[in-house]
Parts: C-alpha cells; sequence; structure tokens
C-alpha cells in the first residue's frame, strides 16, 4: 500500500502490473498481419512502413518470450504459440 492509502498492482495482490500485458498496440499489429496475410497488405491497412511492423511483432514476442510466427525462407507462418495468442486477440477485439 501506497502511503496516500491506494493499492500499488503487482505481487502484493497476486495479480501482474498493468505493464506485464502486451501493449495492445502490438497486438493489434500482429492481429491485423495475420488476417491479412502479408507485411505488405498489413502496413497499407495500418498506414506503417513493414520495418515497424517488424519491430512491433519482434518486441511482442520479446515480451511474451514466445516465437509468434515460424520463418521458413522469404515466408512465414503463425506458430503454435501465435495461434493461442491470435484466438486470445480475436476474442479480445471483439469484446472491445
Amino acid at each position: 500500500m501506497l502511503p496516500n492509502g491506494t493499492r500499488r498492482l503487482g505481487s502484493a495482490n497476486g495479480r501482474p502490473k498493468v505493464m506485464d500485458y502486451p501493449d495492445l498496440n502490438r497486438l493489434a499489429v500482429f492481429y491485423t498481419l495475420v488476417n491479412q496475410g502479408t507485411m505488405s497488405k498489413a502496413s497499407q491497412q495500418l498506414f506503417i512502413t513493414q520495418p515497424a511492423i517488424s519491430a512491433h511483432i519482434k518486441a511482442l514476442e520479446q515480451r511474451l518470450g514466445v516465437t509468434l510466427f515460424d520463418r521458413a525462407g522469404r515466408g512465414s507462418v503463425v506458430s503454435s504459440a501465435g495461434r493461442v495468442l491470435y484466438e486470445k486477440a480475436e476474442h479480445l477485439f471483439s469484446v472491445a
């Protein structure tokens, strides 16, 4: 508890801190990329560059500690962890 009487989110109450959740913008980039199928189409829909999409995906993978895409040559396929995240994102965005 903080001096002003408010509670801090974190391990004290067993809940993760807000910062422990993936950034929703990065999640939206991931979700759009999977839906569009290519970085080119996703970048056009999101109005951001392909390198920016790559940076968002890399940061999300590092944050979550999983590989979201299995890369093969020039293409990539959603990994099993990526499919789980996609389903959760789809549910989250449908509720929102």
